[in-house]
């Protein structure tokens, strides 16, 4: 019961940090910046309604987990909620088939983001989101550019851009992003644990 209350409270963090995510306490010395994935052939696949998952927790709202790519391709990677992410595994480009979607004023129904849904396509994107960068980083703007591929059963993506990398070489996130991921690696750890210890008890 403890480890469920400790579980519940840690929840309860991570979900009112993920409501203010754009109010990042940047680590001394960065600044945010605008990062972006742009897909240059949105226009030739006229059979699927495209969207990037997640956007945010889905908080029972239909279509709030997501976002649709508009017809210049262009998407800000920066603005997605950082715990969506983590909990989704990563950002994910997903087509859905026009006569499955309908109408474009039709939010996409959640389980076509997040289960197999047949003619549903759905490819993780090989890029890491970036909120921030050095003061010293001339850049307030960095951008992910694709092509996407459409083949039979199956969605890719052709990497034609990647940003240059920080001074350092590495991405850079937010630190209150960065506190929020810690935060599901620890509630992940603090899960198993109670699960290990009620099966050694069930043991007995």
């Amino acid at each position: 019961m403890k480890h469920r209350k400790q579980i519940c409270a840690l929840l309860l963090i991570l979900e009112m940090n993920a409501t203010g995510a754009h109010a990042d306490i940047l680590p001394a010395g960065h600044k945010q910046i605008e990062h972006t994935v742009r897909f240059t052939n949105v226009n030739e696949l006229t059979n699927h309604v495209l969207y990037i998952y997640p956007r945010d927790l889905s908080r029972n709202l239909t279509g709030n987990s997501s976002v649709r790519v508009p017809t210049n391709g262009v998407v800000t990677l920066s603005q997605l909620n950082p715990l969506a992410i983590g909990r989704a595994g990563g950002i994910y480009l997903v087509a859905i088939p026009n006569a499955l979607h309908g109408p474009l004023d039709r939010p996409p129904e959640e389980s076509w983001l997040t289960e197999d849904t047949k003619g549903v396509l759905k490819c993780k994107l090989p890029i890491t989101q970036i909120r921030s960068l050095p003061k010293s980083d001339p850049r307030d703007k960095v951008e992910d550019v694709f092509e996407i591929k459409l083949v039979p059963d199956r969605l890719e993506v052709v990497r034609i851009k990647k940003p240059v990398a920080a001074a350092d070489g590495l991405p850079r996130i937010g630190r209150g992003s960065a506190a929020i991921l810690a935060g599901i690696a620890a509630l992940a750890m603090v899960a198993l644990a109670d699960r290990r210890r009620a099966v050694m008890r069930a043991g007995r």
